[in-house]
């Protein structure tokens, strides 16, 4: 018999449970909640091109004011230059929603699993209905190599016990056979002792039949 006690099947339990856990996270994300993700990722991806976008003037403006330039360049390049001056104040005093952007997109598993999400919402709705009896069928099916791992282990255990008790019996088998050997050894003896006391007798009887 396999020793499934000894190998449990591990990963069937952790498929089963991984599979339990991501399909209650999917019945408990609502259509909402989805639609207010994306949109934040949108909002935070428009976010992110209008800063670098701010940055590329910036960089632009210290480029032609550090050039020689005509008098008119260097006021063109002042004109910039506050106007990139007043967008960076802007950007700054966004450095929460920047900063909170930068979390988002700096992880694009994170949004691309959203995403991905996002495009299954109409599976899952179709499938809500069944997704109840899907958990209980996998707890069901948790249970049960489970249970078959204790079942195989408590089989494991009977099967021990009956091949010590077989070597028990074996070895009481062995001293009986002793014992009988033993004693038809000793039957023998004791038919010979019976023997030679008989002739004693029948001798003494016979010498005593003289005397007499």
């Amino acid at each position: 018999m396999p020793d499934i006690a000894a190998n449990p099947p591990k990963s069937i339990l952790h498929s089963l449970d991984s599979l339990e856990r991501q399909l209650q996270t999917i019945t408990e994300v609502s259509t909402s909640s989805l639609d207010a993700a994306t949109r934040r990722v949108q909002k935070l991806t428009q976010e992110a091109e209008r800063l670098e976008e701010l940055r590329k003037a910036a960089r632009a403006s210290q480029d032609s004011a550090t050039s020689p330039t005509s008098a008119s360049s260097r006021q063109r390049s002042g004109t910039v230059s506050a106007t990139a001056a007043a967008d960076a104040a802007a950007a700054a005093a966004a450095t929460p929603a920047s900063e909170m952007m930068g979390a988002y997109i700096e992880d694009p598993e994170r949004v691309a699993k959203i995403n991905a999400l996002y495009g299954t919402l109409t599976t899952i709705e179709s499938l809500s209905p069944t997704l109840p009896l899907v958990l209980e069928r996998l707890r069901t099916l948790r249970l049960i190599h489970t249970s078959a791992g204790t079942a195989s282990a408590t089989l494991d255990e009977l099967e021990k016990r009956q091949g010590e008790q077989a070597e028990e019996i074996r070895q009481w088998r062995d001293a009986l056979t002793k014992v009988e050997e033993n004693l038809k050894d000793g039957e023998g003896t004791l038919q010979g002792n019976i023997k030679m006391v008989g002739d004693w007798v029948r001798d003494l009887e016979a010498r005593i039949a003289k005397f007499s």
